[in-house]
């Protein structure tokens, strides 16, 4: 498979002896360019096995996409179904109230965005006054202020004893060979047995 990819002329990147390179026949100069400057159309021409294979998967990828958007519009239809059903069913009052809770809601929606959006600017602000990787903006909670500031603040606790661990474990050596609880080094050891100390 990787010889239909594309061939080479090995020894057109080889050297003599004297170090000049060697110059190869035409015809593998000639091949060499027309395969550098194949588009990928004149490629899938050629191997009629790639062009099916990628046909198949270019299908099924649009059948994929074509069912996940039929799923999303049957489900926006359905709503809007109920929710017709449910408006024919109300009196006046009652649409009215419903309307105003479904304008409440939307605002509702909006501002948690806007605070969230604004809670994460300055939760970026923060890790990058603690020089803390900005990162871990992605696995903060924007709730509120204070609970992202504790949350940022356990980040910073575990991020750093994490660090540390990990520095004492590469700074950790080992114990010398010849060293002993005693403070006696296997040398001084073996002199006082011969003296008898």
């Amino acid at each position: 498979m990787s010889k239909q990819l594309a061939e080479y002329d090995l020894q057109f990147f080889a050297e003599d002896e004297t170090g000049a390179e060697e110059t190869t026949s035409e015809t593998g100069a000639e091949e060499t360019k027309t395969n550098e400057n194949k588009s990928f159309d004149d490629f899938l021409e050629e191997n009629k096995d790639f062009q099916s294979a990628f046909d198949s998967r270019v299908t099924k990828a649009i059948e994929t996409a074509k069912k996940n958007w039929e799923k999303a519009k049957n489900k926006e239809l359905e709503d809007a179904r109920t929710e017709a059903q449910k408006l024919a069913k109300m009196s006046a009052d009652e649409k009215a109230e419903h309307e105003r809770q479904k304008r409440e809601k939307e605002l509702k929606e909006r501002e948690n965005a806007l605070m969230a959006r604004e809670l994460k600017q300055g939760a970026k602000d923060l890790l990058i006054e603690k020089k803390l990787p900005v990162e871990f903006s992605d696995l903060i909670h924007y709730t509120d202020a204070e609970t992202t500031k504790s949350q940022i603040e356990k980040l910073e606790t575990a991020f750093n004893s994490a660090v540390e661990a990990k520095v004492n474990e590469r700074l950790k050596g080992k114990t010398p060979l010849g060293s002993s609880s005693s403070g006696m080094s296997d040398l001084e050891k073996q002199i006082s047995e011969i003296f008898g100390n």
